[in-house]
């Protein structure tokens, strides 16, 4: 048996891989939520990561490869906005492109920072106003639950496993791939709407918890395991 993260995982396997339905198992990827809810000193941390505290911060937490994360097209999303309206973006994650997107940040004067990895996701995701995932594929990626869990609204790619997690105009939106100007569109509705962006997180975390908790996929797996025994 084959355990599947999403549908869009599931019809992959299937259709292109040419695997059997009943060899393929769709539970999807899940999370602790309730261990996203921390409390920080926001001052401090802003201090600590060189952040400014009276901007926005717009912020995405993923593996520096191109062109499948989409960091270029989100950078890209940054450039058209960040003379319209003042915000910082954060990136956190590392990977074999990280030098080249730091370059085209830097020559378009683009106010990013680069956090690399670190071991304080859940504390820096207390910052953030708005996650934004722009890849190109992806199964179910865990750091839009994670970010959700957070209550921070989302905006991402309508793709594979995203699009079975966020509900466009409801937890968050939802822009074609490679579509910068959509991205920074939809980015600068949320940066100007503090309302919106207070719902859309708080249906984001509701979301998460009814669909993507940890016990309920324990729960599933346990299930299954108890069926196969028998």
């Amino acid at each position: 048996i084959i355990y599947s993260c999403s549908n869009a995982v599931t019809r992959f396997l299937l259709r292109d891989i040419g695997i059997k339905k009943e060899k393929v198992i769709t539970i999807p990827n899940s999370i602790d939520v309730d261990s996203f809810s921390i409390k920080i000193n926001k001052e401090e941390k802003l201090r600590e990561l060189g952040l400014q505290n009276n901007l926005k911060i717009v912020g995405t937490v993923c593996r520096l490869h191109e062109p499948k994360k989409g960091v270029k097209i989100l950078l890209e999303a940054a450039k058209k906005i960040q003379d319209k309206i003042n915000f910082q973006l954060i990136i956190v994650g590392t990977g074999k492109d990280e030098k080249t997107l730091k370059s085209i940040a830097g020559k378009q004067h683009i106010n990013a920072r680069f956090l690399g990895e670190r071991e304080d996701v859940r504390e820096i995701l207390q910052l953030i106003d708005i996650f934004v995932l722009s890849s190109f594929y992806e199964g179910l990626p865990v750091s839009i639950l994670e970010a959700m869990s957070a209550r921070i609204p989302v905006v991402a790619t309508n793709i594979g496993g995203i699009k079975e997690v966020v509900i466009n105009e409801k937890t968050g939106f939802l822009v074609e791939p490679g579509d910068s100007n959509a991205l920074a569109e939809k980015i600068k509705e949320l940066l100007e709407n503090r309302k919106m962006r207070k719902n859309f997180g708080e249906a984001g975390f509701k979301r998460v918890g009814e669909n993507f908790s940890i016990d309920k996929t324990v729960d599933r797996i346990e299930s299954l395991w108890k069926g196969a025994v028998k």
